[in-house]
């Protein structure tokens, strides 16, 4: 699913704790196992590693959208103000670069 796909989703698919919520929650369990399927090293043949990763870092990828694009924008849904988005953007970047 790309990213516009998730975003028209969101506008028209009511959830009842919001999209923010259902998203993230739906998505976690299948990230955590793309992510898994990135560092398997199965036996195959140099085509066959090469379909495999292919086909492995797009489902990451998918994957990763579910579940990140719902937090990117909770932020415009907090607060209408300018600077208090700002605000929430640089502490959210302070806390993910400081926890790396």
């Amino acid at each position: 699913m790309s990213t516009t796909q998730l975003l028209a989703t969101s506008q028209t698919e009511p959830a009842p704790n919001g999209v923010a919520g259902a998203l993230p929650a739906f998505g976690a369990i299948p990230f955590g196992l793309s992510f898994v399927l990135l560092w398997l090293s199965p036996n195959f043949s140099q085509t066959g590693l090469i379909i495999y990763y292919s086909v492995a870092y797009i489902i990451y990828e998918a994957m990763a959208t579910i579940v990140y694009m719902p937090y990117y924008a909770l932020t415009p849904e907090l607060t209408e103000d300018y600077d208090e988005r700002t605000k929430l953007t640089s502490y959210r970047m302070l806390s993910t670069s400081s926890a790396a």
